[in-house]
């Protein structure tokens, strides 16, 4: 091969590089911003429980599913049980014949009182999300929670 075919190849790997790169780096950026949920339902309501503690609504917003809109209800949330101790809290999860579909009814007997129900959506091989807010996707009624646990 001679030096001008050299530099040639030579251009042509780094260009291929330079793209491969790039590709790995907006696949990184996508993951990003696209939260990878939690792999249990208690996972998931005990990173709640910790945002909530924390009067953190943006951390409840993180915690939803990419399909709903979250923020005015995940701020409703911070403004109503904000600062709440997590390790006061009763959780009681549902189980139901829709898998991918469960709620937990959280409560305390101090201040500030809890007691809501949350639902959670079962997404993307396993992982776990927050169902806040608007969604395009129907609610499903679960019926009556079957299962209790002291903490979350």
């Amino acid at each position: 091969m001679n030096e001008r075919g050299l530099k040639v190849y030579a251009l042509i790997v780094t260009v291929l590089v330079s793209l491969l790169a790039a590709a790995a780096i907006l696949t990184l950026a996508a993951k990003a911003r696209d939260p990878r949920g939690h792999s249990s339902p208690e996972s998931l309501v005990r990173a709640y429980l910790r945002a909530l503690e924390a009067k953190d609504p943006e951390g409840i917003e993180a915690l939803a599913s990419k399909d709903s809109s979250p923020d005015a209800e995940a701020k409703q949330h911070v403004r109503m049980w904000g600062g709440v101790d997590s390790g006061s809290v009763r959780a009681t999860y549902s189980d139901t014949a829709v898998d991918k579909f469960k709620s937990v009814y959280l409560s305390t007997d101090g201040q500030p009182y809890l007691n809501v129900r949350l639902d959670l959506t079962q997404r993307r091989k396993g992982h776990w999300f927050l169902a806040l807010g608007s969604s395009d996707r129907p609610r499903v009624d679960r019926g009556p929670a079957l299962r209790e646990s002291p903490t979350p």
